[in-house]
């Protein structure tokens, strides 16, 4: 008894050890994933969200089971587990196994069991909440063939000595993600007076620009609510927004809308799977005043008045879509560096030294007489 004790200590340092080897990409998760089952080739396990409001379910990340069972999932058996409802009451750190959740007589009797686990050579599992909010859980869980009660305890009690780790990764990876996207491309927007507002769940801004500040201040069309959300006034671009934000959203990844005198721009941003999965949806939402005079931007005038060739131009026009070097080159059918070059060139002949700058010119309003 002992040695087994002894042994399993041992495993769980391992994991530990390939947890933070997959957090700093050294190693990949599915390693992390292949120890936590015993590498026994009869269980599979997945990061799962659930949200208590509307029962959806979602994997964010998965091993030891396929496509077609992540969709029969995510499809159909999501809002019928028997498990789910108790899942998402439980506190963050807690481990539970089946019989925690439902008694063992009446979960096989269950659609969700014989319909979709027994497929699956699946008959038991073992689970943890790792994050939990207002309304959606954030869990890991191990699902095994194996119906020693014995072995799934000691899957549960593996999963509890590993919560603090699983804790610290999902807050690396929403911190990450909150800096990656705080930098949204704000300096060129704001150069051209475009609003930046980033959205995360529940309509709340991660990360406002200065100029989007400034434009929900004059315009009422946009509010900043005591509750800590943003306000739409169109009802259109509202519930878009809100959609946009929903787990299983699978519409459009970005839309438009005149709201006012404004147009806003909402795009759907989808990190890696992991990102996604630990910070939710994020929806960025360009702000535009509609009737700024001279900020219509054309290309032909421009080249005109600057001299500038064909390839010129068509880095300037690659520019002002906000498109990268290396998409506009791969267009082109250039090199990156040719791509660099004519920039430069761009730059002494229009008296500017950087991409704000430039924008600031083709987007600033023509001085007449």
């Amino acid at each position: 008894m002992r040695s087994e004790s002894v042994h399993e200590s041992a495993r769980r340092e391992d994991l530990v050890d390939h947890l933070y080897a997959a957090l700093l990409g050294e190693s990949s998760w599915n390693v992390f994933f292949d120890q936590l089952l015993d590498r026994k080739g009869d269980g599979w396990a997945v990061l799962v969200s659930h949200d208590a409001r509307d029962g959806e379910g979602m994997f964010g990340h998965y091993y030891g089971c396929d496509e077609v069972l992540v969709s029969d999932y995510e499809d159909y058996f999501a809002a019928i587990n028997p498990w789910a409802p108790n899942c998402v009451a439980k506190d963050e750190g807690q481990a539970v196994i089946g019989d925690d959740l439902l008694r063992r007589d009446r979960f096989v009797q269950s659609e969700f069991f014989n319909d979709f686990l027994l497929p699956y050579d699946t008959r038991d599992g073992a689970g943890l909440t790792i994050v939990k909010n207002a309304s959606r859980s954030v869990m890991l869980s191990v699902l095994t063939a194996d119906e020693d009660q014995e072995h799934v305890q000691t899957l549960s009690d593996r999963l509890a000595f590993l919560y603090p780790h699983l804790r610290r990764a999902a807050d690396y990876y929403r911190r990450r993600e909150g800096q990656e996207l705080s930098g949204f491309g704000e300096q060129l927007f704001e150069a051209i007076d475009v609003g930046v507002v980033v959205l995360g769940e529940g309509m709340r801004p991660k990360t406002i620009s200065n100029t989007a500040a400034a434009l929900i201040d004059r315009h009422p069309e946009l509010a900043l609510l005591a509750t800590g959300r943003l306000h739409i006034a169109g009802e259109e671009a509202r519930l878009a927004a809100t959609k946009m934000l929903q787990h299983g959203y699978r519409g459009e990844k970005s839309r438009s809308f005149r709201v006012g005198a404004l147009k806003l721009t909402l795009t759907r941003i989808e990190k890696d799977r992991l990102s996604w999965y630990f910070a939710g949806p994020t929806v960025v939402v360009l702000i535009e005043p509609l009737g700024g005079a001279g900020r219509r931007f054309d290309p032909e005038g421009f080249a005109l008045r600057y001299d500038l060739t064909p390839a010129e131009l068509r880095a300037l026009i690659g520019i002002a879509g906000g498109k990268s070097y290396s998409q506009i080159a791969l267009e082109a059918g250039v090199s990156v560096e040719t791509v660099r070059t004519q920039v430069k060139h761009l730059y002494l002949k229009l008296g500017v030294n950087s991409q704000s700058a430039l924008l600031r010119l083709i987007h600033a309003p023509v001085q007449l007489g």
